[in-house]
């Protein structure tokens, strides 16, 4: 039961993040808050333990197709930290 319990975690996960990335996110206007958008991130590299995420945005709210890129970036780098590795999102600059 842990374990299809895990696993139906896991894709509520992505589901939720692939929603958000993807899709027309219509649950926010033009502007999304940043909250939503880590925990996506979140629930995606949650189950990878060899990924540490850090978040450094400090924006509150960013323009929905800002997010979009942001998501997709994210993804990109997920997927090219096979090995695992440090993946920051924001920082300077921002």
């Amino acid at each position: 039961m842990e374990l299809l319990a895990d696993s139906a975690r896991a894709s509520a996960s992505k589901l939720k993040f692939f929603r958000l990335a993807f899709g027309a996110a219509g649950g926010f206007g033009e502007l999304v808050d940043t909250h939503e958008a880590r925990n996506a991130i979140e629930g995606l590299v949650a189950e990878n333990k060899r990924i540490t995420f850090v978040w450094a945005v400090e924006t509150p709210a960013m323009p929905k197709s800002a997010v979009k890129i942001l998501l997709n970036l994210v993804l990109v780098a997920t997927e090219s930290l096979v090995r695992g590795g440090t993946m920051e999102v924001g920082g300077r600059g921002q």
